[in-house]
């Protein structure tokens, strides 16, 4: 293969690399932050917790509850908001010690007129995960969406729930709100992309290596474009290689499944399919010459 082609080609693979590392970045806006130095100073309706060193570089707050009836632990009300979008979400690290039952944070977004609407952390994995047994920090994100309503709150309340005994420590806790459009749950994480856009990432991925392991196959039966076919099987295989890595960065980065999954199954399968046609391709440009030749001597 000729140097400038080959050149081309690494230049395509880390062009392709360097995709996964592109974080867009919107409109997200950090309203307010909690790093409890003052809790419940200023409104004695909050659970008055302790505040205890974290092992960070921030303090935590610790709640407890020593009940097997359990109880709901008021930790933070949150007023002047000035919410302009209609998306928002509270953001921060969490670990919990002997949790009974299955626990939550929840996040009650009060209105002018009364009304009171709930997220909550009840989801069995990831950043919405509910508070069970024990766990180190880890990063969690309680979003809310209004929709189309023009209507904002005016107060937003915040409480861990816990069903039986439990102690619950939380790091300092962000209000940010986002621009239409986009996903919070990946923003506030610092995913590289959403889910949806991982099943794209999926898809388009899959579909472009199977034309071209098809057209591979096409020419290679024919014996024929032995040039375009090794090039094509080396760029399938850097493509492999540089996914693999990408997703090894992102697995180890503390990226969600919908980011590294797609990249290390992808990455191994065409790094290997790649590869071995490396090996395998050239015998079969090979078996056809000799056929060839068998053919021109017979006659």
């Amino acid at each position: 293969m000729k140097k400038p082609a080959l050149i081309w080609l690494v230049s395509l693979s880390l062009a392709i690399l360097s995709f996964a590392f592109v974080v867009p970045v919107f409109g997200e806006r950090v309203l307010q932050r909690l790093d409890w130095s003052d809790h419940a100073a200023h409104d004695p309706g909050l659970s008055g917790g302790v505040v205890v060193p974290s092992g960070n570089d921030w303090k935590a707050l610790r709640v407890s509850s020593d009940s097997a009836e359990g109880a709901v632990l008021p930790i933070a009300r949150l007023t002047d908001l000035d919410l302009t979008e209609a998306q928002y979400a509270l953001v921060g690290d969490v670990r919990h010690e002997e949790v009974e039952g299955t626990g939550y944070l929840e996040m009650w977004s009060v209105f002018a007129d009364g009304s009171r609407y709930f997220s909550r952390t009840q989801a069995p994995a990831g950043p919405l995960q509910s508070f069970q047994g024990s766990s180190e920090w880890r990063a969690y994100t309680l979003p809310f969406y209004l929709g189309e309503s023009p209507l904002r709150p005016d107060v937003i309340e915040v409480n861990v729930v816990l069903p039986a005994r439990g102690t619950v420590e939380l790091g300092p806790i962000s209000l940010i709100e986002f621009s239409q459009g986009e996903d919070a749950i990946a923003e506030s994480t610092g995913a590289w992309w959403t889910d949806r856009m991982a099943g794209l990432v999926g898809g388009i991925g899959g579909s472009l290596v199977g034309l071209l392991g098809a057209l591979i196959g096409i020419l290679a039966g024919l014996g024929r474009a032995r040039g375009l076919v090794t090039a094509l099987v080396i760029l399938i295989a850097a493509v492999g290689i540089a996914a693999l890595v990408a997703g090894a960065v992102a697995f180890f980065g503390g990226q969600p499944y919908g980011v590294y999954y797609p990249l290390a199954l992808g990455g191994i399968l065409s790094a290997v399919l790649g590869l071995m046609a490396l090996v395998v391709l050239p015998r079969r440009y090979a078996t056809i010459e000799l056929r060839r030749m068998d053919a021109l001597d017979a006659r």
